[in-house]
């Protein structure tokens, strides 16, 4: 019976927090489609407290200061990207290279919507760096979003150029 406990009593432990603070997440995810921002990132924040070294919940949050940032005026308020990116950054400090993909994705994703072009390229190559197995999309997407990025940054015209040609081979 101790023997038992000793491998049950540490994964409960652990496991409990875990399963908590995604059930803040799903609360989250419920009010930010319902545009509740300041209920969600309260779930949010309960879910990082919970799982403090889970880079998920810090790109959920991340995502609601980015979602919040333009909602209503459609203008960007400065605090909620900083705080998005802030975020962002905590998520890259705890994740493993797969989730590493998602984070440098985001951003650069944000980084574009926000016309910082050459910002975003960084990130794009930061997923180029990244393994296939690595990234959690098809390389055609990363190629895309690299081109695009470079294009509007108009910089490196001739490495997008030939990403767009890989893209459509």
């Amino acid at each position: 019976l101790s023997a038992s406990l000793l491998v049950i009593v540490p994964f409960v432990v652990t496991e409990i927090p875990r399963e908590r603070a995604r059930w803040r997440q799903a609360a989250a995810e419920e009010f930010l489609v319902e545009d509740k921002f300041e209920l969600a990132m309260r779930e949010a924040n309960r879910a990082v407290e919970l799982d403090p070294d889970s880079p998920t919940f810090r790109l959920l949050q991340a995502r609601i200061f980015a979602e919040q940032s333009t909602s209503k005026t459609g203008e960007p308020k400065s605090l909620d990207l900083q705080q998005a990116f802030q975020c962002l950054a905590e998520a890259e400090q705890r994740a493993e290279p797969e989730q590493r993909a998602k984070v440098y994705e985001w951003r650069a994703d944000l980084l574009q919507k926000n016309q910082r072009w050459e910002e975003a390229v960084l990130d794009w190559k930061k997923l180029g760096a990244l393994s296939d197995s690595e990234r959690p999309f098809p390389p055609e997407q990363y190629l895309n979003g690299s081109a695009y990025a470079r294009a509007l940054a108009n910089v490196e015209l001739d490495i997008a150029l030939a990403d767009v040609n890989e893209a459509l081979d």
